[in-house]
């Protein structure tokens, strides 16, 4: 999996393509000046978004009728810029293929209620990003935001040592690069998105360096990677549908990530990859039907050690379900159902038997014996075949789960007995 290089600032150059009318430019006494229109047919309206910033100050709200602003927008002050959506339609904000069709560089923004797109028609190499925030305390809210470029290192929307900012509610697609792009930037919220790409190249939510965020609710559809999370600590990924994706589901290198709720469904390789992490917490998630396993740990550079995989619906994986490989120590794998997965329900591969990884009290479908359930394992270098024990297997299935991201189909874990119909469609929402 591809990381992206550290980014340069030489791409903050813009050229402004607004142009200012100043026989038509006028303050709107409305809430003692502090309000400006752009876009509307009235005398005291603005022609361009960029002008009308130029002449705000800071606590400024800047409203935007309905219409097609071609325009590459810095908001370089603390200032709303709102969209006025009219019969359904919201004005666009068009970048014209330049490095970027809005960048916020001042702290405390609001945009809202915008359609923000960037599309080129020539291959130039030159990082393009539809939206680029390099401020902190910013509200990103209701936007559609669309990025179509033919090079590969660009993003929809990057946030670059940005804090503090909340990106809710927004739809985002792209066709080459990242969708949502955050690099050294801590405790933002990313909440109700609807993240997809036209390609499935890409990483649909990639972060770098980055602790304290919290990713939640939102929908991760046919991108490459749905989360992809490296060298980032104390980050909460909860409550999304991660599905369709044609890679991995979620992947987390870390320490003190917690992966929880979420539904990770039907992606090509992995649903979650726990990498070179510690004090990792997987607790409640549906991982059903991805194409390789269902929850890999793994380590092939620094131990993967002190994780706990608890109280996970782990159905029907394409290998194995739950799959321990390299150098993973002192884990805890309990309370999961583990059913259906097609080689192995568990499988583990690690240096020598000193290796110890804890099993307990897992439903495994196919054990119906009130023993140690065997699992089994092999020793790195030697091919040698090892045991581990589930030491206190379940007899029952559990079905105190969050299965409200759910998709489909609920017939199937009816028949392993996971839980009722009634109870799946009473906390199910499809």
């Amino acid at each position: 999996m591809k990381k992206i290089a550290v980014l340069a600032v030489a791409f903050l150059l813009f050229i402004p393509f607004a142009s200012i009318n100043g026989n038509n430019v006028a303050l709107t006494n409305s809430t003692n000046g502090n309000v400006l229109y752009v876009g509307g047919s009235g005398p005291n309206n603005y022609t361009s978004i960029q002008s009308a910033i130029n002449d705000a100050s800071n606590g400024y709200a800047i409203y935007v009728y309905p219409g097609n602003y071609n325009e590459s927008i810095v908001m370089n002050k603390s200032i709303s810029l709102v969209g006025i959506e009219q019969n359904g339609e919201k004005p666009v904000i068009d970048g014209g293929g330049r490095s970027f069709a809005i960048n916020i560089t001042a702290d405390g923004c609001v945009l809202k209620q915008f359609k923000i797109i960037n599309y080129e028609n020539q291959t130039w190499e030159v990082r393009k990003f539809t939206l680029l925030v390099l401020s902190d305390g910013n509200l990103i809210e209701n936007n559609t935001i669309d990025l179509d470029t033919t090079y590969i290192n660009t993003a929809t929307l990057l946030l670059y040592k940005a804090s503090y900012n909340k990106i809710i509610n927004n739809t985002l697609t792209g066709r080459l690069g990242y969708i949502l792009c955050l690099r050294y930037g801590s405790n933002n919220l990313i909440k109700r998105n609807s993240i997809s790409s036209r390609t499935s190249e890409w990483e649909g939510i990639d972060i770098d360096n980055s602790d304290n965020n919290t990713i939640t609710e939102n929908t991760i559809t046919k991108v490459l990677h749905g989360i992809n999370m490296w060298t980032s600590n104390n980050t909460t990924i909860s409550y999304n549908k991660v599905c369709h994706n044609s890679q991995y589901g979620v992947v987390v290198e870390g320490a003190y990530n917690k992966v929880i709720g979420n539904n990770i469904s039907y992606n090509g390789c992995d649903g979650i990859l726990i990498t070179d992490s510690s004090y990792t917490e997987v607790y409640d998630n549906i991982v059903f039907h991805n194409g390789w396993d269902g929850i890999e740990l793994k380590a092939p550079a620094a131990y993967t050690k002190y994780n706990k995989i608890a109280h996970n619906s782990i159905l029907y994986n394409g290998l194995i379900g739950v799959y321990i490989w390299g150098w993973c120590k002192y884990n805890t794998i309990e309370e999961n159902n583990i059913i259906g997965n097609k080689k192995y329900n568990a499988h583990f591969v690690i240096p020598d038997r000193s290796y110890n990884n804890t099993w307990d009290a897992n439903y495994w479908g196919n054990w119906h014996i009130p023993l140690p359930k065997p699992i089994l394992g092999f020793i790195m270098g030697f091919g040698l075949p090892w045991l581990n024990f589930d030491k206190h297997p379940a007899m029952q299935p559990y079905e105190n789960f969050t299965l409200k991201n759910m998709v489909q189909p609920m017939n199937t874990l009816e028949k392993e007995g996971l839980v009722s119909t009634s109870t799946l469609l009473s906390e199910t929402s499809v």
